[in-house]
């Protein structure tokens, strides 16, 4: 029940639910199934989500809420709650419906017989997603991933699939592209390995064509497009109307790209001929963007604003999230300024910068191919050669262009240098472990007499020992493995241990515990493929810190690159 109704919430939007007068209908509604049961309650939720009744969704949660409380069941509660957050989700209340899922999540450890917990947190990660809350987003993901191996049933396992797919989206929003391609084709082949055809043919459309943007993101245009006609051929096949039209948008998108504009308006209108059922013109985003970015390289200005204004009477240029957003105010920009209207231009462009700012904020890297594409930074000379008027904002906005332009340039001739220097630090790292790929450290010689620690050498030696079957035995992977809790399990005590450690090993205990939890890292990264798609916390974890960032600190003490960067090259290196 729970992905039928999540595909109608994001496949369907809301139509709007009309009622002269709703308190009246709403009392009318509850006498009618106060006496109902949980599942009948459930099922009347559904129908009223179907039939975009908003007023019968209230009605639903508050009913099961009420037999929640009357039972003493708190997994009607918990239900409930999942309830209100998809109500207030459909009458635009966003932050309201994080906070009422939120509270699902909270009451779920009263609700040990509740089912599919996995589910809340599916909707709260796609909730977010679209709010452009990635971190939390993934969080959710991966919570509710997690849950859906606890859970084990058939219904779990097939929502895992949904969880990894949307997962794979979260990283290509964040531009983290070249993974989240990895992933997608991970999952197509997980997917490829099920005997029930229903099943692949429920995810493959989202799969092809998350792959298909994936490529397009990377430039790598001749696949994007051979991944584009998989996913329109797939749709005509099923009779997916929407994936036809994403399908046509994809190759659109593109041919608008490269040049061959006769090619993407003639997809565009191959789009416009696809007759949409009522309440899903928002499938035509891309449609309107697409367009006015090709009008807009072809000097049609007139026409790419005219696609623009369809996308705001038709309140669809959120449904593509800020990004969207930010490449719409850059051609209502760049359109105006082609056709001298000075002060549109530069009100859009100030729009456009201000979502580029605001989008630096929501993730930790942000994409400039935007404002590169249209060449942002020679408005403001044609711009003045227009008119003299609005000097002052003229002189702020020439600045603040000079100041990115400056910013971009050095970013780029730092970032190229940087990368050079990476490159030699992941060629010398390799190079060192190809040549001692085991690294065992003999016991050395007893110091001389007239060193600080004084202990017999037979204690010396033993001690010794023991700290190499704790090597072996990989124990400093215990993120529990202090001073205190090592000496407790070699039978000595803190001082005679760290005396050791400083002698013989020439460091401190801190330092040897990390560089033995550092090398295993390394080495387990190299070798193990599968452990690089683990995330750099995850990873930290594993080899025994308790914090992601003193790994990551050490790491690029130690080897001079960052294990992100480490396994990005070693996965380029093998692919």
């Amino acid at each position: 029940m729970l992905l039928t109704l999540f595909l109608v919430l994001f496949f369907s939007p809301l139509s709007g639910f009309s009622q002269e007068d709703p308190k009246k209908s709403y009392e009318v509604m509850k006498e009618e199934w106060e006496d109902k049961t949980y599942d009948e309650l459930n099922s009347f939720f559904q129908k009223s989500f179907n039939s975009r009744d908003t007023i019968g969704m209230g009605v639903a949660a508050d009913l099961i809420l009420a037999l929640g409380e009357k039972e003493n069941k708190p997994e009607y509660t918990t239900k409930a709650y999942m309830f209100y957050g998809i109500l207030s989700w459909e009458t635009d209340k966003h932050e309201d419906a994080i906070d009422k899922l939120n509270m699902a999540v909270a009451n779920l450890k009263y609700s040990e017989n509740y089912r599919n917990k996995a589910g809340i947190y599916f909707f709260k990660g796609n909730y977010n997603r679209i709010l452009a809350k990635y971190e939390n987003a993934l969080e959710d993901y991966l919570e509710g991933l997690n849950l859906t191996i606890i859970e084990g049933e058939p219904y779990a396992k097939n929502l895992a699939f949904s969880f990894k797919v949307n997962i794979a989206l979260v990283r290509s929003l964040v531009y983290d592209t070249k993974e989240s391609l990895e992933m997608y084709f991970d999952i197509l082949r997980e997917l490829e390995a099920k005997e029930n055809e229903n099943i692949r043919n429920y995810y493959l459309m989202d799969i092809y064509i998350g792959i298909a943007k994936a490529y397009s993101d990377l430039e790598n245009y001749e696949e994007g497009v051979i991944y584009c006609h998989k996913t329109l051929e797939f749709c005509k096949k099923q009779n997916i109307i929407g994936g036809q039209i994403l399908s046509l948008n994809g190759l659109a998108n593109i041919y608008s790209l490269t040049g061959e504009y006769d090619k993407a308006l003639q997809y565009l209108k191959e789009a416009d001929n696809i007759q949409l059922p009522t309440g899903r013109d928002y499938f035509t985003s891309g449609t309107h963007l697409y367009r006015a970015r090709t009008y807009y390289y072809l000097s049609r200005y007139e026409d790419a604003i005219s696609e623009l204004r369809k996308l705001e009477e038709l309140n669809l240029v959120d449904n593509y999230g800020y990004f969207f957003l930010q490449e719409t105010f850059v051609i209502y920009a760049r359109s105006y300024q082609g056709l001298g209207d000075k002060e549109n231009a530069m009100i859009y462009l100030n729009q456009g910068l201000e979502i580029l700012e605001k989008n630096d904020e929501r993730k930790n890297k942000i994409s400039n191919i935007v404002f590169q594409r249209y060449n942002m930074s020679s408005i403001q000379d044609e711009i003045d050669q227009l008119t003299n008027d609005s000097k002052k904002q003229q002189g702020k906005l020439y600045f603040l262009l000079v100041v990115l332009g400056v910013l971009f340039v050095a970013f780029f001739v730092f970032y190229r240098q940087y990368q050079r220097k990476n490159k030699k630090r992941f060629k010398a790292l390799i190079d060192q472990l190809n040549q001692d790929r085991v690294n065992t450290e003999t016991i050395p010689e007893a110091p001389d007499q007239e060193k600080s620690l004084k202990i017999e050498n037979d204690k010396v030696r033993e001690l010794l020992i023991k700290l190499e079957k704790f090597e072996k035995e990989k124990k400093y992977l215990d993120r529990n493995s202090t001073l205190t809790e090592v000496a407790k399990d070699l039978k000595t005590n803190t001082t005679y241990l760290s005396g050791i450690i400083n002698q013989y090993k020439n460091k401190s205990f801190s330092k040897y515990l990390t560089e033995l939890r550092l090398d295993h890292a390394i080495d387990r990264i190299q070798k193990d493929p599968g452990f690089r798609a683990y995330t750099i916390k995850a990873i930290a974890q594993e080899v025994g810190f308790n914090n992601v960032n003193p790994f990551v600190k050490a790491f690029k003490e130690k080897t001079g690159i960052y294990p992100s960067y480490f396994i990005r090259e070693l996965n380029k290196k093998e692919s």
